[in-house]
């Protein structure tokens, strides 16, 4: 029987197993580690040319930068893994330049050519080195030497006595004549002008992108170290203009513009040679290219300089050639200059343009025009009177490019607006005439900037000199506005004087309507009725023009009137004038009588008027329906869905009675403060109305402080103050006049984004200060604020609050009745009632010497004081004027009643008598019913208001021919029928199921919710704000009095 195989033991395998892991990752790392080194010493050649390429290099650096090279990629006594073609070429190198370097060295010190000395090196290049190999071979192995930077190579040592200063100034002559004597230069200097030439050329015909990378790089070196020729050296020019024109062949359009770039900043050129670059095509490209890469509304600043800087070359000679792309490619980068606000390079690249024009004047009302629309109005006026005006333009282009300049006068401040209308009378002569209107701004511009009325007269005298009865389309229009500003100036003498010369010239001004209603108007501030009534009698109404003329005129006259006379007497004489002297309505009229009658809410007298208008003849339009729903939010105080659904009924009988004026209305009342809703609760009832956006001042594009404010309010309530403040800081720049609405918006934003010392929003207030505004009123609501964050941090209140009044009457600073509220809120949450009600007294006497209780903010503090010193007289008084005011139906004050009578329930004062308690308590109660009782008679009127309104319109709108309407059939207006819940609808129904839960808890929580809006600034007081901790809205529990 034969024996069992052998079995490896364990051990064995184990060992085994090792030994083959063991080799195999051995050879990967060799064959690694020889990669490695590859690599190195290929990034340690290409880092060798760079540095010999470099500005400061020189020759004699050469065996530094090779030895630097070396030590960077082996570490002595390392021999390579294996042997290859890269292993012993850092040690060749070194040899090379060595060699070359030690013979070149001695050969200076012996005055010797260094052209021989090369052909002697290449006589001998074939020979073998010192260390016995050819130059081709490779040795196995070697050792590097350690190399320093006092080494015999890298300088000549100086001789005995010479500064260091003078050897480097020795040695860069030898350098420079051992490269230029003979003929011959250095294997380590850089290429000369015409071999840099010569691979320009190669590197283009090849288009290889190293060679061509290789080139560029060359011609940047060149021009940096001053050794390339100048832009007059025509193989060099060539060679350069076949590089750009070759990148521009292989779409490489940012390095053709490096080139020209690099050409352009060194000396001037000839057109011919610039035109051989093709800067069209690369100018094209390159916007082509930024074009497609941006990330926003406009291409990048840099981008667009580097082309207008291609456009922008200087030339030996002036520029002769006329070429339409050239001029497009100037207007593209016109129109990128201007999109990114490069104002100043927009005059260049116009100079520049107006050389290659055909037709200079049209192009230079084009660029006046864009420089309008970016609002250089400056800039636009100085380019109208210093060249367009001397090109000899043509009448249509005069007449397109008038009006944009006398706008440009008006927005610029009344810049320059005597020369801009002689200049225009100028070139308009015999070519054209002038609109009445641009004459006439022009004439006030002149009067508002100086003040002077016998200035504006002199300068008149001239204008008729030069011809302005001949150039004017209507001349009645000048002598009009003459006549006005002399009324404006006090001088009436010379007003009858130019009207007397006026009507000579003219007979038909003696009747003319407009004349007349200036007269009137003036007559009417000074209290002469008889004088209005005698100027609207020789009118003269025999066209619709007049007419219309007429309904304008009578506008001021009753605003006037309705100052010193009763809504009933204004009615009489409105109505009188209407019917006998036949003064047609107009929307203004419409709107102002309902405001009269709003004001003192009387419901029958406003709805009488609406039927009188829409039977008198006048055309229900949106006037009537902005008349309404102002005064049912304004004076009837009219809920945001009551208001939005008559909205919507009004919108649903006529669209044209809805305009952006209505819009706004109802936006302002979405976002208006008396609501608590912010964010998403905010932008859905926004949505609700179905209206368009307000996207003017979030653009840039509006400065009209309505739609500025707006603008604010609305990015406030969807919580993004810092949108909000940028919409002011651009409405600002664009030249909207100072709006105490807009700053106050403005500081609020600045204020939730800032925390104490509040430096950057008392920067924005006195930044409007320095221009002369008045900012009194939000200084005091900032001091305010730090009186509050001063009493948070605790001490003695009395004397706390003394102290800032007394430092606020020291700096002159007048105490507004805001700030003294706030210090009245202090002392009542700390339960100083005899110092609240005293600030409360001051801050009515502060208001125009107002009555106690002016305003509901001062009737909560009059009452809460006496509340808490149950005093039961004063609390009688206080109740006595929230009766007779018109904010008795305002939730506030029934919300502050009961409050009150928590308070007299809850009051700790030592003496207090229970029956005292109790009459206090049965007065605030006997108080609230008369206010229950009061907003159930509003809530009355607000309901026949709204039937009647609508009653009005549906029959308006019939008249006119429209489709009757059925509100039934309408799901968003019919409450008996489900409601459709589409887009926004689902938010809504969200919003006023959020509404009912508050309504359900409203009885309990009405009582502690007070000073939510005590300031005009401020919604609601935070904790660190100035809100006293406790509860309520704001208000501690009161405590005993110190």
């Amino acid at each position: 029987m034969s024996s069992p195989l052998p079995v490896p033991s364990k051990a064995a395998l184990t060992a085994l197993r090792g030994l083959v892991v063991g080799t195999s990752c051995t050879l990967a790392l060799i064959a690694e580690d020889r990669r490695r080194r590859i690599r190195n010493a290929l990034t340690a050649i290409e880092n060798g040319e760079r540095i010999r390429q470099a500005k400061n290099y020189n020759t004699g650096g050469a065996a530094l930068a090779v030895a630097l090279e070396e030590e960077s990629l082996l570490d002595a006594g390392v021999a390579p893994l294996a042997p290859g073609p890269y292993a012993a070429l850092p040690t060749e190198i070194i040899r090379q330049y060595d060699s070359a370097r030690a013979a070149e060295l001695e050969q200076l010190r012996r005055g010797e050519d260094v052209g021989e000395f090369k052909t002697t090196q290449r006589e001998h290049g074939s020979g073998q080195h010192a260390c016995g190999h050819s130059p081709r071979e490779t040795p196995r192995s070697f050792t590097p030497k350690k190399r320093t930077l006092t080494g015999q190579h890298h300088f000549i040592p100086p001789v005995e006595g010479t500064p260091i200063t003078q050897t480097r100034h020795i040695h860069h002559r030898f350098s420079r004549k051992a490269d230029n004597e003979g003929g011959g230069r250095s294997s380590l200097a850089f290429p000369s002008n015409d071999k840099i030439v010569v691979m320009i050329q190669e590197a283009c015909r090849t288009r290889e992108l190293g060679q061509m990378e290789k080139a560029a790089s060359l011609i940047f070196e060149a021009t940096n170290q001053n050794q390339a020729p100048d832009n007059l050296n025509e193989a060099w020019m060539e060679a350069s203009a076949l590089l750009c024109r070759t990148y521009l062949d292989l779409e490489r359009a940012e390095d053709a513009a490096k080139i020209l770039s690099t050409v352009l900043a060194r000396a001037p050129l000839t057109e011919a040679r610039y035109f051989d670059f093709q800067p069209v095509q690369l100018i094209e490209s390159l916007l082509a290219n930024a074009t497609k890469a941006k990330t926003g509304e406009n291409i990048c600043p840099a981008k667009l300089e580097t082309a207008i800087g291609l456009f922008l070359p200087r030339f030996t000679e002036k520029p002769v050639v006329q070429s339409a792309e050239l001029l497009a490619a100037g207007r593209a980068l016109l129109d990128h200059a201007f999109a990114v606000g490069k104002s100043t390079r927009v005059i260049d690249v116009y100079w520049r343009c107006i050389s290659v024009s055909e037709s200079q004047y049209d192009f230079t009302s084009w660029v006046i025009t864009r420089l309008h629309d970016s609002g250089d109005y400056k800039a636009a006026i100085r380019l109208f009177l210093a060249n367009y005006c001397k090109m000899s333009p043509s009448a249509p282009s005069i007449i397109r490019i008038a009006g944009p300049v006398v706008q440009c006068v008006e927005k610029a401040h009344n810049y320059k607006p005597a020369q801009v209308l002689k200049t225009l009378l100028n070139i308009a002569s015999g070519r054209c005439q002038l609109k009445t209107e641009w004459v006439m701004r022009l004439l006030t511009a002149h009067w508002r900037r100086h003040g002077s009325f016998e200035d504006l007269e002199t300068f008149f005298q001239q204008l008729v000199e030069l011809g302005l009865k001949d150039v004017v389309y209507h001349l009645d229009g000048v002598y009009r506005v003459m006549i006005e500003l002399a009324l404006e100036a006090g001088e009436d003498a010379k007003a009858e004087s130019i009207f007397a010369q006026a009507s000579s010239e003219l007979p038909q001004l003696a009747h003319d309507v407009r004349l007349l209603g200036i007269f009137a108007r003036f007559k009417a501030k000074q209290q002469d009725w008889e004088g209005v009534r005698e100027s609207f009698v020789a009118m003269k109404l025999d066209s619709k023009p007049a007419l219309d003329a007429c309904g304008t005129a009578f506008v001021p006259v009753v605003k006037i009137y309705a100052t010193d006379h009763t809504v009933q007497e204004t009615d009489a004489f409105m109505r009188s004038y209407i019917t006998e002297l036949k003064v047609p309505l107009s929307r203004y009229l419409v709107t102002l009588m309902a405001k009269q009658y709003a004001s003192i809410r009387d419901l029958e007298s406003f709805v009488e008027w609406l039927e009188y208008c829409s039977t008198a003849g006048f055309q229900v339009d949106a006037a009537f329906t902005n008349a309404v729903l102002v005064s049912c939010r304004r004076n009837w105080n009219v809920p945001f869905r009551d208001l939005r659904t008559l909205f919507r009924k009004l919108r649903a009988l006529n669209p044209t009675f809805v305009d952006r004026h209505t819009e706004r209305v109802m936006m302002d009342a979405a976002l208006s403060s008396d609501n608590k809703l912010e964010g998403g609760f905010a932008r859905g009832r926004v949505l609700s109305l179905r209206i368009n956006p307000n996207l003017g001042p979030i653009r840039g594009k509006s400065d009209s402080e309505h739609e500025v404010t707006l603008a604010m309010k609305e990015a406030l309530s969807y919580r993004h103050p810092a949108k909000a403040l940028s919409i002011y800081k651009r409405a600002l720049h664009l030249g909207m006049p100072f709006s105490e609405c807009a700053l106050k918006l403005a500081v609020n934003a600045q204020l939730k984004l800032e925390n104490r010392p509040y430096k950057k929003t008392y920067d924005l207030v006195l930044k409007a200060q320095d221009q002369g505004n008045n900012v009194d009123a939000i200084l005091n609501y900032l001091l305010g604020l730090q009186l509050a964050d001063l009493a948070v941090k605790g001490g003695e209140i009395k004397s706390i609050v003394q102290t800032a009044i007394d430092r606020i009457k020291e700096v002159g600073l007048k105490i507004a009745d805001t700030f003294l509220h706030r210090a009245a809120l202090i002392c009542l949450s700390s339960g100083h009632f005899e110092g609240a009600h005293h600030y409360a007294l001051m801050a009515a006497e502060s208001n125009n010497h107002s009555e106690p209780c002016y305003n509901l903010d001062n009737f909560r503090i009059m009452l809460y004081s006496f509340a808490g010193l149950l005093n039961i007289d004063g609390i009688r008084h206080v109740l006595a004027k929230a009766m007779s005011s018109n904010y008795k139906e305002n939730t506030g004050c029934l919300k502050a009643l009961k409050r009150a009578r928590e308070m007299v329930m809850e009051a700790r004062l030592n003496d207090a008598k229970p029956q005292q308690r109790h009459d206090a308590y049965d007065v605030l109660s006997e108080g609230i019913d008369k206010i229950v009782e009061s907003r159930q008679r509003l809530q009355s009127q607000r309901v026949k208001l709204g039937t009647e309104s609508v009653r009005i319109m549906r029959q308006a709108a019939l008249d006119a021919g429209g489709a009757p309407v059925d509100f039934a059939e309408i799901p968003w207006l019919n409450s008996s029928k489900r409601r459709m819940r589409q887009d926004d609808d689902a938010k809504l129904d969200f919003e006023e199921e959020f509404g009912r839960q508050e309504q359900a808890e409203g009885e309990e929580e009405e009582g502690r919710a007070v000073f939510d809006e005590l300031l005009v600034l401020d919604g609601a007081f935070s904790t660190a704000g100035g809100r006293m901790a406790g509860t309520g809205a704001g208000l501690a529990r009161p405590v005993p009095a110190a």
